[in-house]
């Protein structure tokens, strides 16, 4: 087996599109996936947006099917796709959809006629009857003949600009390419699951060994049945954990004469380096 490190060429094989209305923006992919170097700077959920500072370095989808049997009479106790966190789920998933739907115009904000984030604003159709002020949309093929349509809605209004709500739909069309032609008409998809993984970073530019790129956080989920308390919601969180290997608290984040190559000379003798997130 040979194992291929993602570049950014291959990141980038999919096209992407952002949302960045309020103060929580990111760069989504066609896949409905985020591997890990999708953006040049490798993160994305900038929060505060104006910062462009983000803190999600890999966002993977899998869906799994029982007793699938392929196009070529090929039959798997059990079938999964994957898009992320590493590869970019080339020959897995196979895009068909991907706009930017705006309830509004988008207006021009420019400072000395410079736009004022980087992120592109341009939508592909205006829809005024949406339920949100930005909704991307996408629809993807993939290998187990499961179609997914995935939309995110953001709004702009204050009280409402730091979440995006994202909806999945799965359909069974026994598609399993990029062409129109079904190829497993036929086909029940026994117990399907969707399986959700996200890899955060809130220590980029400290001097923690692995912290650039997630190794010292962790995650848990609520409403699952598991927890020992009682909850009346689901959820997933995270959390700043220790590093191994570390000589130093990493609260913070702090920058030392051991940081990453990115912190310049000077300013890695302590100073933290995630107060966006303290």
């Amino acid at each position: 087996m040979v194992g291929i490190w993602p570049g950014k060429a291959e990141a980038q094989f999919f096209d992407q599109k952002p949302i960045a209305i309020g103060d929580l923006g990111n760069v989504y992919v066609a896949t409905g996936a985020q591997p890990e170097s999708w953006k040049s700077e490798g993160i994305g959920m900038e929060w505060p947006g104006i910062y462009q500072r983000g803190f999600l370095r890999a966002d993977a989808l899998w869906i799994g099917v029982k007793n699938f049997t392929n196009a070529d009479g090929e039959s798997f106790d059990r079938k999964v796709v994957h898009a992320g966190p590493r590869l970019p789920g080339a020959g897995e998933f196979f895009p068909q959809e991907f706009e930017t739907v705006a309830r509004f115009e988008t207006p021009k904000v420019t400072v000395n006629g410079r736009r004022t984030l980087d992120n592109d604003p341009s939508v592909d159709r205006v829809d005024p009857d949406l339920p949100a002020e930005r909704m991307l949309r996408m629809r993807v093929n993939t290998l187990t003949g499961i179609e997914l349509e995935k939309r995110i809605y953001a709004w702009s209004q204050d009280y409402h600009d730091s979440y995006h709500i994202q909806e999945y739909i799965l359909t069974n069309t026994g598609n399993t390419d990029n062409d129109e032609e079904v190829e497993l008409p036929e086909q029940t998809a026994e117990d399907v699951y969707l399986h959700m993984q996200r890899r955060y970073v809130f220590q980029d530019k400290s001097s923690i060994p692995g912290s650039e790129w997630g190794a010292n956080m962790l995650s848990d989920v609520v409403g699952d049945g598991m927890e020992d308390y009682e909850v009346d919601f689901h959820a997933s969180y995270s959390w700043l954990g220790n590093s191994q290997g570390a000589d130093l608290d990493p609260l913070g984040g702090p920058a030392w004469n051991d940081s990453p190559f990115f912190i310049p000379d000077g300013d890695d003798d302590g100073q933290l380096t995630v107060a966006t997130h303290a």
